[in-house]
């Protein structure tokens, strides 16, 4: 029997206070683990269901990417040749949701390993770059006759979405720094690579197109950069809530302007005197208790 949706509520909420006691405390110099990061993940994910009335985000959780990695470099070359996608798309996935792509928004929180750094990146408006395939009516079919026999192989057969484009924008708290800058600027590369072909690849469960030409790159280059070696996973927290819920207005921004993102002057106080980490803190706690 279907759940309402005070049912529902009430369910995300008990669900989550019971994921809430394993938490451990996040107070002090310490990194934020897998968990702590995914519980506010899903946090953000579920509130999203809720509110039917903002943006459309989904947010992945911490080992979706490197999931996406791994499959990627164990099935295919790059650069990616698009005769690899249906096979290189059965070995990745069983089953996938390409809905995924009409999300305004697809979140992914990005680890490496080598130097345990997090950062994010962001798919904005996936379905711009893809070219949909446009289903005939039976009626539609028995008119054109012989002629909808060659439908497949038709690109007219295939509609576009009329928008500003998709891009995927990365936001790291590491950003242009001495020690990391120019390893970052690799990684950043690799992520770009990585998340057009993921596209591709939800993209061929409806048998649809994507033009890669219509997916832009940017790195934000004004965000806080963090001041010691554990803050990375708050500042990705707080990236992503803050330019997925609180301040969205980038989206209607040309490519090159949202390279110069910034984040409030007092968002941006909160990291630094260590308040973001607290109030994450004193959130974890309210759980535990509730």
């Amino acid at each position: 029997m279907k759940m309402g949706r005070a049912s529902q509520i009430e369910e995300m909420h008990r669900l989550f206070r019971e994921r809430a006691k394993y938490l451990p405390d996040v107070n002090g110099p310490v990194l934020l683990n897998g968990e702590t990061l995914n519980f506010y993940m899903d946090w953000l994910h579920s509130m999203n269901q809720m509110n039917q009335e903002g943006l459309s985000v989904h947010y992945f959780l911490t080992d979706m990417y490197h999931h996406v990695e791994k499959k990627l470099k164990t099935h295919i070359q790059i650069p990616f040749q698009k005769a690899q996608i249906y096979a290189v798309r059965r070995k990745l996935y069983k089953r996938f949701d390409s809905s995924i792509l009409d999300k305004d928004m697809i979140v992914f929180p990005i680890h490496l390993p080598d130097i345990q750094h997090w950062f994010l990146a962001i798919i904005h408006r996936p379905a711009d770059a893809i070219r949909k395939k446009i289903t005939p009516s039976a009626a539609q079919q028995e008119e054109e006759g012989a002629a909808s026999q060659d439908f497949n192989n038709n690109l007219d057969d295939f509609d576009v979405t009329v928008g500003g484009g998709c891009r995927i924008v990365i936001l790291d708290s590491l950003y242009g720094t001495k020690n990391y800058g120019e390893e970052l600027k690799v990684e950043y590369a690799k992520v770009f690579e990585n998340l057009k072909v993921w596209i591709q690849l939800t993209a061929d469960f409806e048998s649809n197109i994507v033009m890669t030409s219509r997916i832009k790159t940017v790195v934000c280059k004004n965000l806080p950069i963090q001041k010691t070696n554990f803050e990375c996973g708050i500042y990705m927290l707080v990236f992503a809530e803050y330019f997925t819920v609180y301040n969205t207005e980038w989206i209607d921004w040309e490519t090159e302007e949202i390279e110069n993102l910034m984040i409030d002057e007092t968002v941006q106080e909160h990291l630094e005197s260590g308040e973001s980490r607290k109030r994450l803190n004193a959130e974890i706690q309210r759980w535990k208790w509730k």
